[in-house]
């Protein structure tokens, strides 16, 4: 198959140096990895390749390789590692899969997650099989001095299937049964389980002349419902022969049973999600996170934050508890806890941080309390990742604030990392504290990890064990 190599490195330093006027600081050596292997899809599907860079630079060029009889580009755009004061030089080109960016400020930045996300279309003529990608990149130095440039591991597209969609299996309803007085709502969730994963949404229907279901499952029962049964259907757009059903009991709207299923309203905590996408309210008896299972370590870690309506899930069904955690989440939890203080006589301090996002008002009460501090240079970062460590020195803050600190028996001997010294100065005391008190953990191999990134469930360990701790 034809290949491209997209651009030249030097052309592209020499290029950035023109574009920027810039002169880049000596650096450390820095590594790139492409974070997309073995993905499966289908002719016409969209693939989304994540470039992540771990090191030490003020500007980078990355660029990759990849096979274009079966991948056409889309877009790039940038990750959420990618500092927000780095500029996208105007060189990037969608065609040849570079990208360029410079540090408007002339300084390095320690980087350490995904700064490039580029999407591909997969060519309706695509042959089945596997088609590699490769990514190129070179982190800059002084203009005309050398550089470093590596070549990553490699990813690859396996084209699974030619057919116009996916192949679906089954379709899964969730629950299965259900009791929902008259006047109220009830939340239904649907998976498909399909080829390679893919996505296949789902037609709802309902057996009623009165009561009705949106195309995301939530179930409205009327209060002028007459039937005694009502029975939900979920069928795949894709294959319209595989459904699913599940059964209703209608319960008169002064019944106070409850048992059996949900009842009363479902819908948005009013405060927001802690990132983009649809929320669902802890209060139901319905737990509705499809990727938190009953084994799982941090099941009754995530089944306490819902339950207390702290932590929304990224999507109605989807807790992602292995997602990364962001400094806007982090805030916005501890916010809740606190009954979320009145902020409209207090500063924003912060640049980045805009009117009217889920996490704006907590920000400006953790700022203003002293929990978190911004980059110096009047901005807060927050949808960049949280480190462990981070995490420690936030919860500490916390603590202080709350002035409700766990108590640590005497006895305990302090416990030293195999990795102690990767943990920051302003961090050592909290980490210390916090693993005294048996918030947070270490991690195999004797290990803290702290420029780690947190994850969505390690974050509802730690507060759950808090909550227990203060309260015991």
């Amino acid at each position: 198959m034809k290949k491209k190599l997209l651009s030249r490195v030097l052309s592209a330093v020499l290029l950035l140096a023109l574009l920027t006027g810039m002169a880049f600081p000596a650096l450390a050596a820095a590594s790139v990895t492409l974070s997309v292997a073995d993905v499966q899809a289908y002719p016409g599907d969209s693939v989304v390749v994540n470039v992540s860079l771990n090191g030490v630079t003020s500007g980078l060029q990355i660029t990759l390789e990849y096979d274009s009889a079966v991948l056409t580009p889309e877009k790039i755009v940038k990750g959420p590692q990618c500092p927000s004061g780095w500029m996208d030089v105007s060189s990037n080109d969608l065609t040849m899969g570079r990208f360029i960016a410079a540090s408007g400020s002339l300084k390095n930045e320690a980087i350490d997650g995904v700064v490039v996300q580029y999407t591909y279309k997969v060519n309706p003529s695509a042959a089945l099989g596997k088609s590699s990608l490769s990514v190129v990149t070179a982190i800059m130095s002084d203009v005309g001095a050398d550089f470093g440039a590596t070549v990553s591991s490699h990813g690859s597209v396996t084209v699974v299937s030619s057919a116009t969609g996916p192949a679906v299996n089954s379709v899964t309803i969730t629950p299965k049964t259900a009791d929902v007085k008259k006047g109220s709502e009830c939340q239904f969730s649907a998976t498909v389980n399909a080829l390679g994963g893919a996505a296949s949404t789902v037609n709802w229907t309902v057996n009623s002349a009165v009561s009705t279901i949106d195309p995301t499952g939530k179930l409205a029962v009327a209060a002028g419902e007459t039937l005694n049964e009502l029975e939900i259907t979920a069928t795949s757009t894709f294959d319209n022969t595989k459904s699913d059903t599940a059964k209703v009991t209608v319960k008169p709207a002064g019944d106070t049973d409850n048992t059996g299923g949900p009842s009363g309203s479902s819908g948005s905590s009013g405060s927001g999600g802690e990132d983009i996408g649809d929320t669902t309210t802890p209060g139901s008896a319905l737990f509705p996170f499809t990727d938190v299972k009953e084994n799982d370590w941090f099941y009754g870690d995530v089944y306490y934050m819902w339950e207390n309506n702290l932590m929304n899930g990224t999507s109605s069904t989807l807790f992602s508890p292995n997602s990364p955690l962001t400094r806007g989440m982090v805030v916005t939890v501890l916010y809740r806890m606190e009954s979320e203080p009145d902020v409209t006589e207090l500063d924003n301090p912060f640049s980045d941080v805009a009117a009217g996002k889920y996490y704006t008002n907590a920000v400006i009460w953790a700022a203003d309390n002293e929990i978190v501090r911004g980059y110096g240079n009047g901005t807060y970062l927050p949808d960049r990742n949280v480190t462990r460590e981070e995490i420690a020195a936030i919860l500490y803050r916390y603590e202080q604030y709350t002035e409700k600190i766990p108590p640590t028996d005497p006895d305990t001997e302090e416990r030293v990392f195999a990795d102690a010294g990767n943990i920051s100065d302003y961090a050592k005391e909290p980490v210390k504290a916090l693993v005294m008190q048996g918030i947070i953990n270490g991690k195999p191999d004797n290990k803290f990890d702290p420029k780690g990134n947190a994850t969505r469930a390690e974050y509802a360990a730690m507060l759950h064990r808090y909550m227990d701790a203060i309260s015991g």
